[in-house]
């Protein structure tokens, strides 16, 4: 009996919680680190949904709310994430800088040490008594990305291809934070109808680079045409969604770290 009295008093508490709202995924297991048992922490979007184009289901505007904080890019990765902001009104923080085009940031570690920095100041500005939680939750963190960005530092840094070809747009910061060069199929936010005069250019590219393979990370008819091509395909986990159980934000991130180095030939 009393264990279940325990039980209940444990779950009364933790249903008691003010509840922080993420928008997307990669930025979840940060949040939750820093902000410890001080809040319930829930993403929004579900995994394996394509960030571009979900659409908010009724749930989502009830969990909006019934929350305290609800975080989001502030670079909008689709029409729905400007409808977060808009519904949450003074309840909605950006964890990203505004000058910035490209929602990516969490392809790089780099700068995910830079956005664990923003939550915590988040965290501290509602909620002050806690920054004696946030503070060491913090440095925890950080030296986990630090950790992170060093082996993706000391991996990159001696390869045989030094560019990231790639279909759909992801990975402008890793490249440009790991000194390698970014070659993109599409820009922007294109994720439309199939470009033939562009599809031959990025073919072109590669060709004089000596490049043979492409990363992208679900196929479909571009990559079909580029593997027909001779070019091999490279899947990486670009939205950085959990695909099993114990997936973390780290374990993905080392996960494609190690396709990285095969496509690139790094070490050898």
């Amino acid at each position: 009996m009393k264990i279940l009295l325990t039980l209940l008093l444990v779950l009364s508490i933790s249903m008691a919680k003010d509840l922080i709202l993420v928008s997307v995924y990669p930025f979840y297991d940060l949040v939750r680190s820093v902000a410890g048992e001080r809040f319930r922490v829930d993403v929004i979007l579900p995994p394996r949904t394509d960030y571009h184009i979900y659409d908010l289901k009724p749930g989502d505007l009830v969990k909006i709310a019934r929350s305290r904080v609800v975080l989001v890019t502030g670079i909008p990765i689709g029409g729905w994430e400007k409808k977060i902001e808009a519904i949450a009104g003074k309840k909605a923080y950006r964890i990203t800088d505004e000058d910035l085009k490209d929602p990516h940031l969490w392809m790089s570690p780099k700068r995910m040490i830079r956005v664990a920095d923003r939550i915590a100041d988040i965290l501290i500005s509602v909620d002050p008594s806690g920054e004696e939680t946030y503070r060491p939750n913090l440095r925890d963190v950080k030296v986990k990305l630090s950790n992170l960005d060093r082996m993706f530092s000391e991996t990159l840094k001696d390869c045989r291809f030094n560019v990231i070809p790639e279909v759909h747009p992801s990975m402008f910061y890793l490249a440009k934070d790991y000194g390698l060069r970014h070659i993109p199929l599409f820009t922007g936010d294109h994720h439309g109808d199939l470009i033939p005069k562009r599809v031959e250019e990025f073919l072109r590219t590669l060709r004089t680079e000596g490049v043979d393979f492409f990363f992208d990370p679900d196929g479909g008819a571009v990559a079909e045409i580029l593997e027909l091509q001779g070019l091999k395909r490279y899947a990486l986990n670009t939205t950085v969604s959990p695909k099993g159980p114990g997936d973390t934000y780290f374990s993905i991130m080392i996960s494609n770290l190690e396709v990285l180095r095969e496509a690139l030939r790094c070490g050898r």
